[in-house]
């Protein structure tokens, strides 16, 4: 899963596709490390991110995680789709 999104940066290179990393639980709240490729043909080929980007999503908690077929990663996107105005109209790639 990922999210697609373009963002211009500085240089002129366009990131649009983005990745969870990584996932820390810390008490009450998740931090999600995203990576950004240029697309996803790169990410597939195993190149570099061009960005990297850490978020604390808030209210990310154990009971979450306790629900009946709930994936981390799956709760993550959700979150960065709700709580991060960047990626609020980013589209899934399941």
């Amino acid at each position: 899963m990922a999210l697609i999104k373009s963002k211009e940066q500085s240089t002129g290179v366009t990131v649009s596709y983005w990745k969870i990393a990584g996932l820390e639980l810390l008490g009450d709240f998740c931090r999600a490390t995203v990576m950004g490729y240029i697309d996803k043909a790169a990410r597939d080929a195993n190149k570099s991110s061009v960005e990297a980007v850490t978020y604390d999503l808030i209210g990310f908690t154990i009971a979450e995680l306790d629900e009946a077929n709930k994936n981390p990663y799956s709760i993550a996107y959700n979150k960065l789709k709700s709580d991060v105005v960047f990626f609020s109209d980013a589209t899934d790639d399941l």
